[in-house]
């Protein structure tokens, strides 16, 4: 083995030292584009959501599955109605609403937001306009500051990428359908829960359970005189999220796994789950409970097998077998994300970047692998004649492999460029997985420049999230737009104050790295300053406008005009 890791090391640099040849041919490389298609498996499964309907729980309880990308339920109790959710935007927590009024007219009175994924809280102005008890879990605040952290555009793009609202041909999302119907709301939680409740709203009893599964801001509720258990997202009818290429922080799997336990300790006749079919019958969710548990088990601990024995990441990934039971349940299929999506988000939980993967170690940059592979092809038109042979014999991970080098040598390689395109759509076409599909499908558009990033809706009220943060979570959101090229010989800082609020930071920019830290306690702090209100600052924040308009227009006040125009142009 040693001997090969030599080698190969050796390979590299004495390929390295070449020159590739990437100078196009008139060869025709042509292919003829894949027909949209969409996965026979996938079309089935999404068939669920095709029919929006409220499933009766019991006699109060109504689950709206179908409606939205994930289901809410009406819970009629003496005098009013309690909301569990609201689904993600208003067209169709409106339409929901329109159908259980032929079952109940009574008021809303309650809502509870099982956790604060935007598709779960995103429908709430169409049931009250903030003025009822909105119930949310203590750590809902700590979700709510990695949402808008620095990474909110890599956040809301990742998950837009994934769910496909953009696409011409977007099939949904493999737990709900994708829409943007109406607006996505938001009003912060008045009431906060920490597990352990037990509520009696308007003659409904209500037990909170302490349940972090796919977030940390996650509780179940148990209706004991119902027998109706809501899970929130620790159940989705797939095959169970413990990991997504959105890498969110609060997703731990063995929390996970303990809040499946707990739920299947109640004694539930019903299951309202987050995503997915209304589960009915003790005996359905019990099995639906613990299959999903023992999946989570078993990938988690195949991923810990891997580590402490020294096993490739991806070789023990590639030879993984699943146990029979689970591999056949018809509600752990992957059809949102592929078993190597979460497997490798759980492998870096777990186990960090490395995949005890010698070559791994030997660091080499995208341009010198592809030039390597041009070498090793014998040139250009080798690679390419390879990356079409591919294609045409169904080997798209292998085309696409080749072709992408090709373009990495030489961006405005149109033949490689239209094979790469090519390969990552009929990828896409024969995926059992949406996010795979919604993924490739949206990269292959980015490739020709045909997506409009500007027909997207916002995924929830970013006014309104951000409206609720602390003000030194907006000043910090800055420090990745500094501008490291004009910041270079830059050591200067301003203090940012809000408008009719105490709480005041400063910024700093020392040769292009941004820092922000609390006034308070300062030994020296700076008398630069600007004042702004909240909205100007999430207004700048969101891109409607820039720091230099808002002074300009004086949304923005401070005494030094032309210095804060030039500092803060900075970012």
């Amino acid at each position: 083995m040693k001997k090969l890791v030599f080698m190969v090391a050796v390979g590299g640099l004495v390929l390295a030292g070449c020159k590739a040849n990437t100078e196009t041919s008139e060869t025709d490389f042509s292919i003829a584009a894949p027909t949209p298609a969409v996965n026979s498996k996938l079309a089935k499964h999404m068939e669920k959501f095709a029919k929006p309907q409220l499933v009766k729980m019991s006699d109060r309880v109504y689950m709206a599955q179908g409606y939205s990308y994930s289901n809410f339920a009406f819970v009629e109790a003496d005098n009013g109605i309690i909301m569990i959710d609201t689904g993600w935007w208003t067209g169709p927590a409106e339409k929901a609403l329109a159908d259980f009024r032929k079952i109940s007219d009574k008021p809303i009175t309650h809502i509870f937001y099982t956790h604060g994924h935007g598709d779960h809280v995103g429908g709430v102005a169409a049931f009250t306009d903030g003025s009822i008890p909105i119930y949310g879990h203590v750590n809902y605040e700590r979700y709510r500051n990695e949402t808008v952290s620095s990474r909110m555009p890599f956040i809301l793009k990742r998950a837009v990428d994934q769910m496909g609202p953009l696409l011409p041909d977007n099939v949904g999302s493999g737990i709900g359908i994708t829409t943007m119907d109406g607006r996505a709301t938001y009003f912060p939680p008045s009431e906060l829960l920490a597990g352990g409740e037990k509520l009696n709203i308007d003659g409904v009893r209500i037990e909170i359970i302490n349940a972090p599964s796919d977030i940390d801001d996650e509780y179940g509720i148990w209706l004991p005189d119902d027998k109706v258990l809501a899970v929130g997202d620790a159940w989705g009818g797939t095959g169970p999220y413990a990991s997504t290429p959105r890498n969110e922080l609060g997703r731990d799997p063995y929390a996970f796994i303990r809040s499946l336990d707990m739920f299947l300790d109640y004694p539930a006749e019903a299951m309202i789950p987050g995503h997915g079919r209304a589960v009915l019958g003790a005996d359905d969710v019990r099995k639906s409970l613990m299959n999903a548990r023992d999946m989570i088990q078993f990938l988690t601990d195949s991923v810990v097998r891997a580590i402490n024995s020294g096993t490739p990441r991806d070789i023990a990934l590639a030879n993984l077998e699943i146990p029979a039971h689970l591999k056949n349940d018809p509600d752990l299929q992957w059809h949102y994300h592929t078993m190597g999506y979460v497997w490798r988000g759980l492998y870096s939980r777990l186990g960090g970047w490395y995949g005890d993967d010698p070559v791994e170690l030997i660091e080499t940059t995208p341009n010198e692998v592809a030039e390597n592979l041009m070498l090793l092809a014998g040139g250009r038109d080798a690679m390419l004649s390879a990356a079409k042979d591919a294609y045409d014999r169904g080997d798209f991970g292998w085309a696409s492999k080749l072709a992408q080098a090709a373009t990495i040598i030489n961006p405005d390689d149109k033949d490689a460029e239209e094979i790469l395109v090519s390969a990552l759509n009929s990828a896409a076409y024969a995926s059992e997985s949406t996010s795979q599909r919604n993924y490739l499908l949206t990269e292959a558009l980015m490739l020709r420049d045909e997506l409009d990033r500007s027909k997207q809706k916002p995924l929830l009220d970013v006014g309104g999230l951000l409206g609720s943060v602390e003000n030194i979570k907006l000043v910090e959101a800055l420090t990745p737009r500094v501008n490291m090229k004009d910041s270079a010989n830059v050591k200067e800082s301003w203090i940012v104050k809000f408008k009719g609020e105490d709480e005041t930071n400063m910024i700093t920019v020392r040769k292009g790295v941004a820092t922000v830290r609390p006034v308070a306690g300062h030994p020296n702090p700076t008398t630069n300053a600007i004042t702004v209100d909240r909205r100007t600052m999430i207004g700048v924040l969101v891109g409607q406008i820039s720091f230099a308009d808002a002074i300009e227009k004086g949304a923005i006040e401070t005494d030094n005009v032309s210095g804060a125009k030039a500092f803060f142009g900075l970012f």
